[in-house]
């Protein structure tokens, strides 16, 4: 059997990859906004503030720009290494706070004289955030999905079950979109998939009494919609 032969044969014509947003996506990029401001400004009033201090001796300065990247390193690392819900939110927050340290030394890197105060340095770094808040608002915006999308956001949801850490409100929302996944027909396997686990969810109505949402819950929704 020839090398092509054998690709054809493992082939999978029902393979799909197309790409698909997390469940906390547009929550997770308002928190990688926030940071990246908070990062920005607080650096700029502590170098204000304190006579923009050098860190280092002699020839040497360690610029935070280094730290930046550092960060950068960790925000990219913590989603590979972990699979928790939190993970990705963690990434987000110290993402914004890795980037506002980057960019705030762009001046240096835009001129031959190394030059933090250039004039052009502030409005790229305002550029770049709002290239990133339109960023935010694509990821944000209210798109069809299809029984695969969805069935992966109820997947990814799942991981609270997991954790003891889904609220009652979280729970009824989370039946609520597997029975719109049981009710599809496009793909049977992943109703038969969600019937099992709406099943798994409501065995669990006996031990939750308020279904209302909490402050935390408001936040999450408003953050995530």
């Amino acid at each position: 059997m020839t090398l092509k032969e054998k690709k054809k044969e493992t082939h999978n014509p029902h393979k799909d990859r197309s790409l698909v947003l997390r469940f906390r996506a547009g929550q997770n990029i308002v928190i990688t906004l926030l940071s990246f401001a908070f990062s920005v400004g607080a650096t700029r009033l502590f170098l204000e503030l304190t006579g923009y201090p050098k860190l280092g001796g002699g020839e040497l300065h360690i610029a935070h720009v280094l730290w930046g990247g550092l960060l950068l390193f960790a925000a990219a690392l913590i989603p590979i290494i972990f699979v928790n819900d939190w993970a990705a939110t963690l990434s987000a927050l110290v993402a914004g706070l890795g980037v506002g340290l980057f960019i705030d030394e762009v001046g240096k890197f835009i001129t031959s004289s190394n030059d933090y105060f250039h004039p052009s340095a502030a409005p790229i770094v305002y550029v770049f955030f709002l290239l990133t808040v339109l960023l935010a608002f694509q990821v944000r915006q209210n798109r069809p999905k299809s029984t695969r999308s969805k069935m992966y956001e109820i997947m990814e949801r799942f991981s609270e079950v997991l954790d003891r850490d889904l609220s009652a409100y979280e729970r009824e929302e989370l039946i609520q979109s597997l029975v719109e996944v049981g009710k599809s027909e496009d793909r049977k396997e992943l109703s038969a998939l969600a019937e099992s686990m709406k099943q798994y969810l409501q065995t669990q109505n006996s031990k939750v009494r308020n279904i209302h949402p909490n402050f935390l819950d408001r936040l999450k929704i408003t953050l995530i919609k």
